[in-house]
């Protein structure tokens, strides 16, 4: 459930609560009364004090969906800030899985394609020894907002490790997954560069696919070593990997080619002969 829908919900149920005041106060009559309660008790009572119940249930509806509110955003804050990473306002890693299982299940029902990216940012370390923690998490916070403004509304981005991020991208095979890696590197160059510490990121791509590549963990040791190739290959590079759906490396190279940063295709088959 949603912040929005747990928040409604909590005044929902607060209302709904406070609606029953009446009741309360037709039992503590009938009581004080020596009478037994019952619905024509209750019909009874409100006849003769209709003001009172008014006024009861009323006051019972607004202070309980009052509370109600007050008590849904708290959750629902408590609910964000559990799948939220604190430093650049992307999801956390907890999250991220949790979203990729979902993910990684419709795949598999409909036959959807599904993708992830892996961006690492190139050379924070100097960056911190040279120009303070500070400065690094400014860089974190800037790659962050190049990750937002470059994936699309479906898409779940987190940050994974300390200068390490993880893109989720549904009904996406390596074309697009590269070409958004591309938007996502020109993103961080366009917006770093009349700063001291100009930015690169590396990214790794990979797809699932119904060979090799069929689980998450599978999913992201793919893209960890395209990542591996990329950082290989030198600064702001985009490399991805397939399985077999996807028909070669052509459309990949195609999709990417607007971009200023390298990309290319690797195969699957030949990225796991490179690692062993």
């Amino acid at each position: 459930m949603t912040g929005s829908r747990a928040s409604k919900a909590y005044v929902a149920v607060g209302m709904a609560i406070g609606a029953l005041a009446p009741v309360g106060l037709s039992v503590a009559h009938a009581i004080d009364a020596s009478a037994r309660p019952s619905w024509a008790w209750f019909v009874a009572d409100v006849h003769r004090v209709p003001v009172t119940y008014g006024y009861m249930l009323a006051w019972g509806v607004l202070v309980l969906g009052a509370l109600g509110y007050v008590v849904g955003r708290r959750a629902a804050r408590l609910e964000q800030l559990a799948d939220t990473d604190p430093l650049t306002g992307l999801f956390n890693r907890r999250y991220l899985e949790g979203r990729s299982l979902e993910a990684l299940a419709r795949a598999r029902r409909g036959g959807t394609r599904l993708s992830m990216l892996v961006v690492d940012v190139d050379g924070l370390k100097t960056i911190n020894d040279t120009f303070g923690h500070a400065e690094g998490d400014a860089v974190i916070r800037t790659v962050a907002e190049s990750i937002a403004a470059s994936v699309r509304s479906g898409d779940v981005a987190a940050r994974v490790g300390g200068d390490e991020f993880a893109i989720l991208l549904p009904r996406a095979g390596v074309s697009d997954a590269l070409a958004a890696g591309g938007r996502i590197a020109d993103e961080v160059a366009r917006r770093t560069a009349n700063v001291r510490a100009p930015l690169s990121v590396s990214v790794g791509v990979a797809e699932l696919d119904g060979g090799p590549t069929r689980s998450l963990a599978q999913l992201l040791e793919a893209a960890d070593r395209a990542l591996y190739d990329a950082k290989g290959a030198g600064r702001g590079c985009v490399f991805g990997v397939h399985g077999s759906r996807d028909g070669g490396g052509a459309r990949g190279d195609e999709a990417a080619r607007s971009s200023r940063v390298m990309a290319k295709v690797v195969p699957l088959a030949r990225a796991r002969r490179a690692q062993a």
